[in-house]
């Protein structure tokens, strides 16, 4: 078993791109003299080959569309329009317009309209009757409601990006789970193997007892070491049939990846600073936290779109107005919606001419149900702005009794990895003890491969010790956002 060569922690998106730049590692023909992988490569190659991860850059593709759908809603909205086009043997007649309008400025809105008459009679034109006018909202939720659009699309791509992030850090976990997994399947090879040197010290004590081979007693002792040393054969192909899954999911051939090629964990703690520290971000990184003060946002704006009151005022010019016996006119319009009425009015004042009185129009409507829905929709919309608030406080609570428990968990792990290192210490020195006793005759080689084994076994339990400490980093870490770039 060799030692990982020294790599950092780094963010899975940078393995991500590392792997990408270096996919040609990948399409080469591997050997396992020639290739000794490091726990960063591995990762790389784990979290490129992930499917999950392809399905979400889709999303997120998807997510970016959707923005540029709602830029374009709440921006500058332009429509041309040639209108009805009537033609006759002596007339052509056509009502072109155009309308600019700005959802986002409190629904504002300019229109203009000019009916075109010919007459083919002195090819005359006529042109009464055209028009221009400016509306806006002065009271009214247009403005929250294209506001919520825009943050809703911004938000969605957000978490689109996130959720490669998460799945990242996700593939991560799965990684360093599955290489947990083969380490302890190669410490229950050494285990079973310690196991045999059992059997081969009880053989050889039958014999010295001066057994005979064709006795109950020695035939009982060769039959459990052989049965011990099959163990230990099922168990090695068991860890190579691992070792080869583990390699296709990391990009590599089959057989590439043994025992020996295959990289430890022992400097990704060192260097990735999780020795010195939980791993810990703010509260406004606090994944709850985050997703809570959003809920609190838009449940504000669905309020504020949502109001009781809208008022919306109107003002253009017509030329030739045929309802004003053909003066121009100045034209003023409101409309009023509240509590289920809807109310319009509008004056109209002539500027040309001989009549200089002005004409009004008025229309009331009103709905007792939709008054009783629009009271029932505010009450709605106040109680999940108060649900938001109590959201709030219940992830800021959450937030310090996480940190709590991460801490007293990395405080164990902590200790667990101190004991491991103390009990490797010892067996190492037992072994390098052994070693010399065996080359002085002192010690059977049984006693000194059985020392070599617990050496091993002792090492592998250090790096199942750190493992732990980087899964426990990757989980804190699924807690928080994470930055997107």
């Amino acid at each position: 078993m060799k030692k990982a060569t020294p790599v950092c922690f780094s963010k899975p998106v940078i393995l991500l791109c590392l792997f990408l730049t270096c996919s040609s590692l990948w399409g080469q023909t591997d050997t396992i003299e020639d290739n000794v992988y490091s726990v960063e490569e591995l990762l790389a190659g784990y979290i490129a080959h992930d499917s999950e991860i392809q399905w979400l850059l889709i999303q997120l593709e998807k997510s970016q569309l959707s923005k540029k759908s709602a830029d374009i809603s709440s921006g500058f909205n332009v429509n041309l329009s040639t209108g009805n086009f009537t033609m006759s043997a002596d007339t052509m007649k056509l009502v072109p317009s155009v309308s600019v309008s700005v959802p986002k400025w409190n629904n504002v809105s300019v229109s203009a309209s000019v009916p075109v008459n010919i007459v083919n009679e002195n090819d005359k034109t006529q042109l009464e009757g055209a028009s221009v006018s400016v509306g806006a909202d002065i009271i009214g939720g247009s403005g929250k409601q294209t506001q919520l659009s825009i943050l809703t699309a911004e938000r969605s791509l957000l978490e689109a990006q996130r959720a490669i992030e998460n799945r990242a850090l996700s593939a991560e976990k799965e990684f360093y789970t599955t290489l947990k997994n083969i380490y302890s399947q190669y410490g229950n090879v050494l285990t079973a193997q310690d196991d045999v040197y059992d059997k081969q010290i009880d053989l050889e004590t039958v014999r010295i007892g001066g057994y005979s081979t064709s006795s109950s007693s020695y035939r009982t002792a060769e039959l459990e070491l052989m049965t011990a040393e099959r163990k230990v054969l099922q168990l090695e192909r068991e860890l190579q049939r691992s070792l080869n899954l583990f390699a296709k999911d990391c990009g590599l051939s089959m057989g590439v990846l043994t025992v020996d090629t295959l990289p430890m964990v022992d400097t990704v703690v060192i260097q990735s600073g999780i020795l010195d520290g939980p791993y810990t971000d703010t509260l406004e990184n606090f994944s709850a936290m985050d997703s809570a003060q959003w809920n609190l946002t838009s449940d504000q704006l669905s309020k504020e779109a949502a109001g009781m009151v809208t008022l919306s005022a109107q003002v253009g010019y017509t030329y030739k107005n045929q309802l004003q016996k053909g003066s121009d006119t100045i034209d003023v319009g409101v409309t009023l919606n509240t509590f289920g009425a809807n109310l319009k009015g509008g004056l109209t004042f002539p500027v040309t001419g001989d009549s200089k009185v002005p004409s009004a129009q008025l229309s009331l409507s009103w709905s007792p149900d939709s008054m009783r829905e629009q009271s029932i929709q505010q009450k709605q919309n106040t109680l999940n702005v108060e649900l938001a608030q109590l959201k709030i406080a219940d992830a800021e609570e959450e937030y310090y009794l996480a940190l709590e428990a991460n801490e007293l968990t990395w405080t164990d792990l902590m200790w667990n990895r101190q004991v491991k290192s103390e009990e490797y210490a010892l067996y190492e020195q037992l072994a390098s003890d052994t070693e010399t006793w065996y080359k002085q005759g002192l010690v059977s080689e049984t006693d000194y491969r059985r020392a070599m084994t617990n050496r091993d076994n002792a090492l592998l339990q250090t790096y199942l010790s750190d493992i732990d400490l980087i899964l426990n980093s990757i989980e804190t870490k699924q807690m928080f956002i994470q930055e997107t770039k």
